[in-house]
């Protein structure tokens, strides 16, 4: 079974197609929100990704979800829902069939952000662990045969453990700004 996306080359415009749909949230849920981040394998220079822009939306509160919902849906998302992770709301988006960017949208305080952060900023300054965790990414999609599932349980234990390492040298702090 395949994966949503096959994985690819670290694509230079992956930084601009954020910036283009942060503006794009941020212009339809605006005071709705506190920050917009690049998150996931995207976000990380020369990391072999699946080409979907990962998004992490941090709401003032979840009070505004039904306007969240509302915008993201105007926006051309799909509203997934809680996807297993209470308080944290999933949206995905498809162009001419293919999913392009995924957001995740929860406020400050809960654990995702904390973690979400960690792994991408320790990602940044931890080269070798980003290729490590690029080649595990090529051998799971080349062994897959049960799709997304297999592929995301293959990543989990690893994942795990950057974010463990990241939280212990103090790494995840998030910088709320528009």
């Amino acid at each position: 079974m395949p994966l949503t996306s096959d994985l690819c080359a670290y694509n230079p415009q992956w930084p601009a197609l954020f910036e283009g749909e942060r503006i794009q949230i941020q212009n339809k849920l605006g005071d709705c929100i506190l920050a917009i981040h690049h998150i996931g394998s995207t976000a990380i220079p020369e990391m072999i990704a699946k080409p979907e822009i990962d998004i992490l939306v941090i709401a003032r509160q979840m009070m505004d979800m039904e306007t969240v919902h509302t915008g993201m849906t105007k926006l051309g998302y799909d509203v997934r829902g809680e996807c297993g992770i209470e308080g944290r709301y999933y949206y995905s988006k498809h162009t001419a069939g293919v999913r392009t960017h995924k957001a995740h949208v929860c406020e400050r305080s809960h654990p995702n952000v904390r973690q979400q952060m960690a792994f991408r900023n320790y990602m940044l300054d931890h080269v070798e662990e980003a290729q490590a965790y690029g080649a595990l990414k090529v051998k799971l999609a080349e062994t897959n045969t049960n799709g997304m599932t297999e592929y995301l349980d293959g990543k989990q234990d690893y994942i795990a453990g950057i974010i463990e390492k990241a939280l212990d040298k103090g790494y995840g702090h998030c910088l709320i700004s528009r």
